[in-house]
């Protein structure tokens, strides 16, 4: 009796298994396809000794029993012979030339094989089967079908003990060798007890155990894998914070290093123009002075640009008064203006009753970016138009709508297409060498986008263009008296910081000597303190109430500008937490703002220091009328 369900259980087992395998063959690398070629195999395999085996157990069909058993017979070695390459294949690198040679060396034994046991049915060497379905061996049984077999599968294990290093992955060892040692073992015990079909299913089964060990060590080096992977990229992250910190650091540097000595530049112009000078003196001096603060301008823009390309635009939101505003335009836009002759128009209405909480440097920086573009590239003569509307929106929100208009040269319809691309600028005719970086509007769509607004312009060529800027902000609602909405045409009025005592923490003579001018020609009193220590002396021995206001460099030597200020905000005495302290500085990135603030200053001002804007500075934090104190 034949036991054809250990066949069944073996078919079934392989069917399994190659649907599983040709399911995860997407990869489709020649070790896949290897085992495809293995199941198929051993599942044909199965299918011709399930044949035979029937036919023997039915006894009534001599010829099907003939065959099958003679196929089996053929096919018997290449379950072996594909386990054979499947080894090869783990061995061999993709080009390696003799693989070829290798395959033939494999197949050749077998095919020779094959061809003696395809003619059993005349020459009966390794079986007979009478015409009464009297079944015994022939003469070639043992050396071949046993022998062939069982040396076969030996060589198999010699050649993969031989190129164990190259068998990756190393589960790959027990699964083949494995199957080698079962190949000399299983024949032998089958050729015992010829009803007792253990082949089949016992390969189905060390099949599925040696797959369970090769997927367990490929989830296991996956895992190794992705754990080496998020070490990498911790290491990665933790490498590029340390050189996002070294360019922050870097650029902070190089801000402080190239504005103190245009400070110089731009202050001891500004003071030789007070002077009597011949007219031509005055206009050199005047393009000196328009050189200087358009080299100031391209340094902000690289500097911001780096900024926002690194995602580091933070934004402090503070109220920013409709009247701290027209100061802001006084002193920064009217006078750009004023230079080329052009008109500035300014329409704006403002909600009463309410104040907007923006961040005011940044919005200050998209204001002025847009509107010093379309000075520049308007004619002398020519208009400039800023118009500001604001809506109430529910939640106490304000949408200010923001459209800046010239009349200048305009733009074309594919350049607008790339208007907000970094270092994008339009090959004009003109003959400006003021052409700039090119990052300006950049910086303005990202500052944009940073407060969840939008841009956007509408120009044509020669016709002048529009930017139009919509910003939705939080406000407050302004207890103070109504602030005016007209537009303020007059320069404004410093006469109220004359008398004043103002204490100066400056290291730098040459600043020294610039702030010094700058403060006693409006006719502040200045008493001069060369680094933070000496300050802060200089303040806890003068009188109480005795200073209106500390001006604070902040990178001094013995003691730096943010330990003086915590230093006097500390001190025993009633003025010393509510004097105005305001940081007079080259570090002029955001981040150093808010890093004067924390540490006790109420205001900011950057170098290049420019008059105007100081002295708002200094009324809006002296002044009782000079609106609410800078935070």
């Amino acid at each position: 009796m034949w036991h054809t369900e250990t066949d069944i259980f073996a078919l079934a087992i392989f069917v399994i298994m190659l649907l599983k395998t040709v399911r995860t063959a997407g990869r489709a690398d020649r070790q896949h396809k290897a085992l495809v070629v293995v199941l198929i195999v051993s599942i044909v395999s199965c299918v011709v000794d399930y044949v035979s085996s029937t036919a023997m157990n039915l006894n009534d069909n001599w010829l099907c029993y003939q065959i099958s058993l003679t196929l089996y017979y053929v096919l018997m070695p290449y379950v072996t012979a594909s386990w054979m390459l499947y080894m090869v294949f783990l061995i061999s690198a993709e080009d390696d030339k003799s693989l070829r040679k290798r395959i033939i060396l494999i197949m050749l034994p077998v095919v020779c094989y094959s061809a003696a046991a395809l003619t059993n049915p005349l020459t009966g060497a390794f079986f007979t089967l009478t015409k009464d379905m009297e079944y015994s061996r022939g003469p070639l049984f043992w050396p071949l079908a046993v022998g062939f077999y069982s040396a076969y599968s030996l060589a198999g294990l010699v050649i993969l003990f031989i190129n164990r290093r190259l068998v990756t992955p190393k589960s790959n060892m027990l699964f083949l060798s494995t199957f080698f040692v079962s190949s000399i073992v299983i024949p032998v015990i089958q050729s015992l007890i010829p009803g007792c079909l253990i082949a089949e299913p016992a390969y189905a089964v060390l099949y599925i155990l040696c797959d369970a060990t090769v997927e367990e060590e490929k989830r296991n080096r996956l895992m190794g894998t992705i754990q080496e992977q998020n070490a990498a990229l911790t290491q990665a992250a933790s490498a590029a914070n340390a050189a996002n910190a070294a360019k922050s650091e870097f650029l902070s540097r190089m801000s402080h290093d190239m504005r103190t000595p245009l400070n110089g530049i731009i202050g001891m112009t500004y003071l030789t123009r007070e002077m009597e000078l011949p007219e031509k003196a005055r206009e050199n001096l005047g393009k000196i002075d328009t050189s200087s603060k358009f080299l100031l301008s391209l340094i902000n823009d690289v500097l911001d640009m780096s900024k926002a390309e690194s995602g580091r635009i933070e934004l402090h939101p503070e109220p920013y008064p409709f009247g701290d505003f027209c100061s802001y335009l006084d002193a920064v836009i009217r006078p750009l203006c004023a230079e080329k002759r052009q008109v500035f128009v300014f329409d704006a209405a403002p909600i009463e009753g309410y104040t907007p909480l923006v961040d005011i440097t940044r919005l200050n920086r998209i204001y002025f970016n847009l509107l010093s573009n379309a000075v520049k590239f308007t004619p002398e003569g020519g208009t400039i138009t800023l118009k500001i509307r604001e809506e109430a929106l529910q939640a106490e929100h304000i949408r200010f709508t923001i459209t800046v208009s010239d009349s200048g040269i305009g733009m074309s319809e594919e350049f607008q297409e790339h208007l907000f691309e970094p270092f994008m600028q339009e090959n004009r005719d003109d003959s400006s060498n003021m052409r700039g970086t090119g990052l300006g509007l950049a910086i303005v769509s990202r500052t944009v986008e940073a407060m969840n607004g939008t841009i956007r312009a509408e120009s044509k060529k020669g016709r002048g263009t529009s930017f139009i800027v919509s910003i939705v902000s939080p406000c407050v609602k302004r207890s103070g008296p109504e602030e005016a909405a007209a537009v303020r045409a007059a320069a404004p009025d410093f006469s109220g910081l004359a008398g004043r005592h103002v204490l100066l923490c400056e290291d730098h003579p040459l600043n020294q000597e610039i702030a010094r001018a700058m403060l006693t020609g409006k006719g502040i009193l200045v008493q001069l303190a060369e680094d933070g220590q000496k300050g802060v002396e200089s303040f806890a021995t003068s009188p109480a109430g005795y200073f209106d206001c500390v001006l604070m460099d902040i990178r001094m030597p013995v003691m730096d500008g943010y330990e003086a200020a915590k230093a006097i905000r500390a001190l025993d005495r009633p003025d010393a937490g509510t004097v105005p302290i305001v940081a007079m500085t080259a570090d002029a990135f955001a981040d150093d703002v808010q890093k004067c603030l924390d540490a006790g200053m109420n205001g900011h001002i950057s170098k290049p220091v420019e008059p105007d804007a100081m002295f708002v500075t200094l009324s809006s934090v002296i002044l009782p009328s000079g609106g609410e104190k800078a935070r």
